[in-house]
């Protein structure tokens, strides 16, 4: 009996962990991404510089957003392609750092994780939880600790306008002494930034601050406009 007892916990602990198995060995078969091809554009990443990169999807704004990942390892991001895991709450986000309540306060997600029955300790998985909760998760797991530069790939996708909006607001604030560089479609809110990169095929065809590309005929116009109709028509 001795022997066998240890298996009924490596039974449970494997339905446990099955999912994570499953995910893995999906991405192993998966065949490879062809590489794209590299984007060249300097990014001031001195501490407390935001920089915005705006375009069209196809641009090249995530592939320059992981070329900057790649050459600063120590760099902490909000991907859109971050995986929540099949775990606790906490364990999704405690081994990125420790301040775990005080980056849910700033994503507004601390109120929802206190109204579930186990609160921290609630197992969640990516099927369990709505595309607007799982975008805040990812995003207080960048802010968990400290890193120099903060990158953020489209970090209020699927949120209502107005709360992505006030969200950015104060996470842009809460991380002035980093560098920030953020990937977004959205042009609300670029007004502070100190540089606002426009790309198009992989290359930059308009660069500047916001009241600068404003005043100039070209993409950040039109969609700047467009963006304005939009939300007076709502």
């Amino acid at each position: 009996m001795e022997v066998f007892l240890p298996l009924i916990g490596a039974g449970a602990l494997w339905a446990d962990v099955r999912p994570a198995v499953r995910r893995v060995s999906s991405l192993l078969a998966a065949p490879a991404t062809p590489p794209r091809a590299a984007v060249e554009v300097e990014i001031d990443l001195t501490a407390g510089k935001q920089t915005a990169i705006v375009g069209p999807s196809g641009a090249g704004k995530s592939t320059l957003l992981a070329a900057i990942a790649h050459r600063r390892p120590s760099a902490r991001g909000a991907m859109a392609d971050a995986h929540i895991f099949t775990a606790s709450i906490r364990d999704n986000l405690s081994f990125a750092g420790n301040d775990l309540e005080g980056a849910a306060r700033l994503v507004q997600i601390d109120s929802w994780i206190r109204s579930l029955p186990d609160g921290w300790d609630t197992r969640i998985s990516a099927e369990t939880i709505s595309g607007g909760q799982r975008q805040r998760l990812v995003l207080a797991r960048a802010l968990v600790g400290y890193s120099p530069v903060l990158l953020l790939d489209e970090p209020a996708e699927g949120l209502e306008p107005a709360q992505g909006e006030k969200i950015l607001a104060d996470v842009l604030e809460a991380t002035w002494d980093r560098a920030v560089v953020q990937v977004t479609h959205r042009l609300s809110g670029l007004e502070s930034f100190d540089d606002i990169v426009v790309l198009e095929a992989g290359k930059v065809i308009q660069r500047g601050s916001h009241a600068t590309l404003v005043a100039e005929p070209g993409y950040y116009r039109d969609s700047w406009e467009a963006e304005r109709l939009i939300t007076l028509a709502h």
